[in-house]
């Protein structure tokens, strides 16, 4: 009998990466390149033990943007279970000097990104970075032109297309056309000449006359200055997720300029690092989270702010402010608490809080409530359904299905509901009787204690990028 070994990790969110390219041919990898010598020297040799790959890719990837004052932020990789080698790879990267990246000029408008690390053999994994940096540019709109950089410019872009499809598409035909058709979807790309074209897929002709009809971009995406393809996919009528703004509505709350914490804050915060933020109308708010240790102490503070400098000043200055002021409501290690620090109103950034803290508690997996915090009980939660699958799945269903050895992904997405339920289970796997198995042992999932939002009960969604190894 064939042995399954199961490889999960669970995740709060969907999480995505720029489209693979070849970065063998187009960045030119050496292990004895100035760069690769960096590296090899400020990352530990142990931390290329036991490296993990995204599919179907046989190296490791960064990408970076660039801020208002020349400096690389929201660095991220093109796999994230690799948590202790990529924080190694962004603290390097950001010790660097980045005139030694041989770009000639770095723009806000523009993503950079290339390869660290590579499989050598099934093994070894080694240092090897690219001789040259990939710089992305998006496409050119009229209507996105105002914005500086290249993340809010990518939204844009997308709001774009997503709010004239959802205006010009059927909304009566999406809606049939979803009975029969499982994630219904339009698989789009703008081309090397700035035109709006759409792959060929299961309900695809619902969006042809909208993908015909879609004004033309000034200028299409590059990649190092030559015209590329620009890839989206639409989802007809998917519901918007709310922001943390109409969340703290919902629940009764308004931000205010008065009250005595961002008083504090308008006190002490330097106006200089504010304008380098460079807030704008999509990315309009900085706003503070963390978390509590046992004894009822912030820890892992973060910010969505795009400068280091700002970030470390509202972490100091939330430090100065007395604890027992903060009005969080109930206080546990598994909660999330979030405020804003700064609003962009008609033009003029102010500094403006919410008098309460807007709280986030995470579900809780039987048996792990006794988790000393968030990390904790996300491992814990882990643990519980990879143990639960050793127990609940069909074992033998591989050598019925006649599977080869080696590695099978699939993937969950679900919810945890109000109830601590288990629903809307979405399965991809390499057969449909696996899928079909997959689906019955996550309904077998034991209840769950379900997540709050400001205390009050709400749905949660989670997913599963899984690896059956079968030997």
């Amino acid at each position: 009998m064939k042995k399954i070994v199961f490889l999960l990790s669970l995740l709060f969110s969907i999480f995505s990466f720029s489209q693979n390219y070849d970065y063998i041919n187009l960045t030119k990898p050496r292990p004895d390149n100035l760069l690769s010598n960096y590296f090899r020297n400020a990352v530990p040799t142990r931390l290329l033990k036991n490296v993990r790959y995204p599919k179907s890719n046989h190296n490791i990837v960064l990408s970076f943007y660039i801020n208002k004052l020349n400096k690389p932020y929201k660095i991220t990789f093109n796999n994230l279970y690799n948590k202790e080698l990529n924080s190694a790879i962004k603290k390097a990267l950001l010790n660097y000097p980045l005139n030694k990246l041989g770009v000639e000029k770095f723009e806000a408008q523009k993503k950079y990104s290339f390869q660290v690390v590579m499989r050598k053999n099934k093994l070894e994994s080694i240092i090897s970075c690219s001789s040259s940096i990939l710089t992305h540019s998006l496409p050119i709109s009229e209507s996105c032109n105002d914005l500086e950089f290249y993340e809010d410019i990518d939204k844009c872009i997308k709001s774009k297309i997503n709010g004239y499809f959802n205006k010009n598409v059927d909304s009566t035909a999406i809606i049939i056309a979803k009975k029969t058709t499982k994630n219904l979807k339009g698989k789009l790309f703008i081309d090397k000449k700035g035109k709006l074209k759409l792959k060929k897929g299961k309900g695809s002709k619902l969006f042809i006359e909208a993908t015909n009809n879609f004004p033309d971009f000034i200028e299409p995406a590059t990649l190092n200055g030559s015209p590329t393809n620009y890839y989206y996919t639409f989802y007809p009528l998917s519901k918007k997720t709310a922001n943390r703004g109409i969340v703290h509505k919902k629940l009764g709350y308004i931000s205010n300029t008065t009250n005595d914490f961002a008083k504090f804050f308008n006190e002490r915060l330097d106006s200089t690092n504010i304008k380098n933020e460079g807030l704008n109308r999509l990315n309009c708010t900085i706003s503070l989270h963390f978390e509590l240790d046992k004894k009822g102490n912030p820890i892992n503070l973060r910010t969505n702010t795009r400068t280091k400098e700002l970030e470390n000043q509202i972490f100091s200055i939330f430090k100065e402010y007395p604890i027992n002021k903060l009005n969080l409501g109930e206080k546990s290690v598994f909660s999330m608490y979030t405020n804003t620090i700064l609003k962009l109103k008609e033009g003029k950034i102010t500094i403006e809080t919410y008098p309460t803290f807007f709280n986030e508690k995470i579900p809780i997996f039987p048996g792990c409530k006794n988790s000393k915090s968030i990390k904790e009980a996300k491992s814990c939660f882990s643990r519980g359904v990879q143990k639960h699958f050793v127990r609940k799945f069909d074992a033998d269903l591989p050598k019925k299905l006649n599977l080869s050895k080696g590695k099978k992904r699939i993937f969950i997405g679900f919810k945890i509901g109000k109830s601590g339920d288990i629903i809307d289970i979405m399965v991809r796997a390499p057969h449909e009787e696996i899928k079909e198995e997959v689906i019955r042992v996550m309904k077998k999932l034991p209840k769950v204690k379900p997540g709050l939002q400001g205390g009050k009960l709400v749905n949660v969604k989670y997913s599963i990028p899984f690896t059956i190894i079968v030997d």
